[in-house]
Parts: structure tokens; sequence; C-alpha cells
């Protein structure tokens, strides 16, 4: 992986230039994206259909894609100083290289082992789930929710992002799974730290998602 503190442009014309004459690809930090994920947990009212926008390298070049949410240069330059658990939540379910920030995991105690609040419980679900093709099942100013399809025995998953002040799901969504139940296997919010309730998809695959407050929830499907 290399470092272009740029454009997605400029970004790409490095990574198409430095592949062309190099046998062992390489990928590229997502500055692009990190921009966004710092106005979404820094700015209330951030509108969420941004996030998968074209103009960052996770939407125009997913396999080239180092995605990371704070490193030592932004973190002294302009870090994230609100809810940055959402970004990572963000990164550790969608495609790309995400890249957690030792800082971030230990220093900051985002890491929460064995429980279903922090980092740890998002790299358990990246490295088990995060799998297939990403696709956006609904985006609005407010609420975001993405599906990971899963491939072979990684089930995928759905990810709800909530930016509102309440409780909020957006109605109901086309998913693939048909008749399935899904728990919520990580979840946290800046308000509401209770458990989001199991969900069951219907015949047709409809579902509605849901997650607290200014938070997430990342359900799995159990097939």
């Amino acid at each position: 992986m290399g470092e272009c503190w740029d454009s997605d442009r400029v970004i790409g014309e490095w990574l198409d230039e430095t592949n062309a004459w190099s046998d062992n690809p390489a990928g590229a930090f997502d500055f692009p994206l990190r921009d966004r994920l710092k106005d979404l947990c820094d700015s209330y009212g951030y509108s969420l259909k941004n996030l998968s926008a074209k103009g960052t390298l996770l939407a125009d070049r997913p396999p080239q894609a180092v995605t990371f949410v704070e490193n030592h240069d932004v973190a002294r330059s302009h870090p994230i100083t609100q809810d940055k658990i959402l970004a990572y939540a963000f990164i550790l379910t969608h495609e790309g290289y995400p890249c957690v920030f030792w800082q971030d995991y230990f220093n900051s105690d985002l890491g929460k082992p064995e429980s279903p609040n922090g980092i740890a419980a998002l790299v358990k679900i990246h490295e088990d789930e995060a799998s297939g093709q990403t696709r956006v099942l609904y985006a609005d100013d407010d609420l975001y929710v993405m599906q990971r399809e899963g491939i072979d025995r990684q089930k995928g998953l759905v990810l709800v992002i909530n930016n509102r002040g309440d409780w909020w799901g957006g109605g109901r969504v086309q998913t693939r799974w048909r008749n399935t139940k899904f728990i919520p296997a990580a979840w946290s919010s800046r308000y509401d730290s209770a458990m989001p309730e199991e969900k069951w998809s219907e015949g047709n695959g409809i579902c509605d998602f849901w997650a607290a407050p200014r938070g997430f929830t990342v359900y799995l499907p159990q097939e």
C-alpha cells in the first residue's frame, strides 16, 4: 500500500502509474473517504447519502482502497472528535482493506473486547462475515442501510447507520435473504446502549432494520 494524500483523481492516477510498473499490485489509503467519515462523526446532520457517492477509492475501485479512520498524521492535524465508532462500523463492514488505529483501540478505549459496542466486535464481524458484493439498500440524509451478500461460509451482513436523534429504521428494504432471522451482533449509540431487537425477513426478503440515535447496528443473517 502507499500513501498519496490527495484527491481521488490524483490517487487513482498514482495507482495506475505505480501498478503499470509493478508485478506486486499496490493499494492506497482512501483519504477522500476519511474526509467523509470525519464529517459523518463530527458534523451532526451530515447527509448519509454522501457515504456511497462517487469520489472515493472505496466507491470507484474498492479492491485498491485501504480504508482508515485515523492515523498518526491526521490524528495530530485534524482528528475525529465525536462518535468515531460510526466510522469504524463503516470501514469494517464494507469492502476495501480496513486499518484500525492502535491509539483508538487501546488508548481511547474503543476496542471494548468482550462487548458488542466496540471495535473488537466489528473486527470479528469483518473477519467472519463481511464478504461478497456491497449493495446499498437505502440511503437518505438520516439513514443508511447496506448489505454485504456473503460468499460461501461467510454469510454476509446488514449495516444500519442512524444519524437522527431517535430510534429509526428505513422502513422496509429488500434483502437477498428470505424467511431469515437476523440477530444484532454489534451496535453502539451516543444516547442509548440498549440491544436492538432481532428481525425476520418476509418470504420475499423484505425486512426492516433499526439503529439507536446517532448509532449503528450490524445484523447477521442466521441461515
